[in-house]
C-alpha cells in the first residue's frame, strides 16, 4: 500500500527528482540525521534519541529547577564529566533543536526537550518512589531508577 503524498519521506523524494533539494540531503530517502519519522504533535516525543541525551535533558530539567539557570559548566560538574565532552553533547541537543543556548551562555529547553526532559524525570521519580516503597534506601533507589 502506498503512503499518501504528504508523507516528508515523499515530498523530500519529489523535490529531489525535481533538482529543488539536493540528493545528498537525503539518506536513504529520509532527511540526513532523522532516526525515523515520527509526526510531532504538542506533548509527543518528536524522534527518538539516544539514551545520552535523554539524560542530559533531564539534568538540564533538575539543575533549572534546583539553580534557575543552567550553564554547561554546570552540567559537566553534575553529571562527572568533562567540559568538552559536554559542550559536543550540548552542540547536538542545540542542533537537533531540543536545546537553545542564548549569548551570556545560558542552556535553555525547548519544547520538544522539554517534553523529554519531563518524561525522563517523571519515570525517574515514579521509579523512586516505588523502590522506597518496596524498602530499599532512598539513595540506592535513586541510582537504580536512573539506571533504568
Amino acid at each position: 500500500m502506498q503512503r499518501p503524498l504528504s508523507h516528508p519521506k515523499d515530498n523530500l523524494n519529489f523535490l529531489a527528482g525535481h533538482g529543488s533539494v539536493p540528493r545528498f540531503w537525503l539518506q536513504n530517502g529520509a532527511p540526513r540525521g532523522i532516526v525515523k519519522y515520527i509526526p510531532y504533535r504538542k506533548g509527543a516525543v518528536p524522534m527518538k534519541i539516544h539514551e545520552s541525551a535523554e539524560d542530559y535533558l533531564e539534568k538540564i530539567l533538575m539543575l533549572q529547577e534546583q539553580k534557575g539557570s543552567v550553564r554547561s559548566i554546570d552540567i559537566a560538574v553534575a553529571m562527572g564529566f568533562s567540559k568538552p565532552s559536554v559542550s559536543v553533547a550540548m552542540k547536538n541537543l542545540r542542533e537537533n533543536g531540543y536545546i537553545s543556548v542564548d549569548g551570556d551562555g545560558y542552556i535553555h529547553l525547548e519544547e520538544p526537550g522539554m517534553v523529554i526532559a519531563r518524561r525522563i524525570y517523571d519515570r525517574h521519580r515514579k521509579l523512586t518512589q516505588f523502590f522506597v516503597a518496596l524498602g530499599v534506601d532512598p539513595e540506592v533507589a535513586a541510582h537504580d531508577a536512573c539506571k533504568i
